[in-house]
């Protein structure tokens, strides 16, 4: 019977480092995800996002976009062990697609904070936009997940064990302060 041994550094073996790597690069985007969703839910007013509020988020949802599109970059070009290109390539494409529905949304977004400028008193066609947004954002999660789980399962006979995505905590550097993310003197 093997040992699982939880991956949280760079050790020698391949797959203890590619677990590293899907920890940092696919945790860490889907937890600024999850970031950027709890800042958009602290302007939520009566289950709406005031007028006033919607140039905000776009600009949330915009950075939370950027965010992952650099994660995604880094984790497809990293060179996973043999029998894992496959599944490396598909939790890639599903990150990458993560990143384009968080531009589709930080788009939606802007669009409809240049329509309350404009005078679209209504917004009803931009509120269908959300939604229909919205709904494609929660079901790209679920396929990343699902991609996550299955190199997950492809480590376990490896005896690696992917961290817990809550562990991921933000990554700080030297000379700022978490936060904020000021520079300190």
């Amino acid at each position: 019977m093997g040992v699982l041994v939880p991956s949280t550094g760079c050790g020698g073996d391949p797959y203890s480092r590619y677990a590293a790597a899907v920890h940092d690069d696919v945790d860490g985007a889907v937890v600024a995800a999850l970031r950027m969703t709890a800042r958009m839910q602290l302007t939520v007013v009566h289950n709406k996002i005031p007028d006033d509020s919607l140039a905000v988020v776009a600009i949330a949802v915009r950075r939370a976009a950027s965010g992952v599109r650099d994660e995604a970059a880094h984790f497809a070009r990293l060179s996973p062990p043999a029998d894992l290109v496959e599944p490396h390539a598909a939790l890639s494409g599903e990150l990458s697609t993560l990143a384009q529905a968080l531009d589709a949304m930080a788009f939606a977004f802007e669009r409809c904070a240049d329509a309350r400028v404009v005078g679209d008193s209504t917004g009803r066609a931009c509120e269908a936009h959300l939604a229909a947004v919205s709904a494609r954002f929660g079901y790209v999660g679920e396929d990343l997940n699902a991609a996550r789980h299955r190199v997950q399962r492809l480590l376990l006979p490896h005896g690696v064990l992917l961290p817990r995505m809550t562990s991921m905590r933000r990554r700080v550097l030297p000379g700022w302060v978490d936060s904020s993310l000021r520079k300190i003197a």
